[in-house]
């Protein structure tokens, strides 16, 4: 069974996976082929496999290092965070931006979170929430700060799993009804910009990005929307 060679774009590196009866869209040969394997797991759906999209070096050891990937047309990125991997989808479910090109920062609650390099959204690496930094006007009418929410899944997440002498494999989840970033999901010019849009300058915990962040959606609601 032939496997690919991942090419270097920017800094990230990008796969395809072809999968029988689904082509994955591509404008250019910036994207390397790979063959889909064999299901791994007998209860998973016919429809929904385990694919295989690269060896285990693809994604390196420290925090921050990802993996953009194209399995049957929908457009994905590998995520490593405090040893473990995470996937979603690869573009914003806002406004179609290069979301997992962000910068990954943690929120004072503790989720890890990417940040939209358009509009600076934080969106869970873990579970596809997008966060919001609420406010409330006090007795002075002054708007204060009153802790981060969730507004819920906006971002779909996918099953990873990390096999030593195997690789990296990722079962798509399309289980559930619709999220937002469904809509961009096959999109091959917004998929592609995350791939090019190379990393982000800070990978941290510094919480640098996390202030803009804040000064930007504290005026505003759940997803953006000014409150006043």
């Amino acid at each position: 069974m032939s496997l690919f060679e991942p090419h270097s774009l920017s800094g990230a590196l990008v796969v395809c996976v072809r999968a029988k009866k689904l082509p994955c869209p591509r404008a250019s040969d910036s994207l390397a082929t790979a063959q889909r394997l064999p299901k791994t797991e007998a209860s998973a759906p016919e429809s929904d496999p385990w694919v295989r999209v690269a060896d285990c070096s693809a994604v390196a050891p420290h925090n921050g290092a990802r993996l953009h990937c194209c399995v049957k047309g929908r457009y994905i990125s590998i995520l490593r965070w405090g040893g473990a991997l995470h996937c979603l989808d690869s573009v914003c479910y806002h406004a179609g931006g290069p979301l997992t090109a962000g910068d990954i920062e943690e929120l004072p609650n503790g989720v890890v979170c990417v940040l939209c390099p358009w509009h600076t959204y934080p969106v869970s690496i873990a579970s596809g929430e997008k966060w919001y930094r609420a406010t409330e006007k006090d007795a002075d009418g002054k708007l204060v700060p009153t802790g981060w929410r969730s507004v819920g899944p906006r971002q779909r997440v996918h099953d990873v799993e990390e096999r030593p002498e195997e690789g990296i494999f990722v079962r798509l989840r399309l289980d559930g009804a619709s999220l937002e970033s469904d809509s961009y999901a096959h999109n091959t010019v917004c998929g592609e910009r995350c791939a090019t849009s190379g990393p982000p300058p800070v990978t941290g915990r510094s919480g640098n990005v996390l202030k803009q962040s804040a000064a930007l959606h504290s005026s505003r609601g759940a997803d953006g929307k000014r409150l006043f």
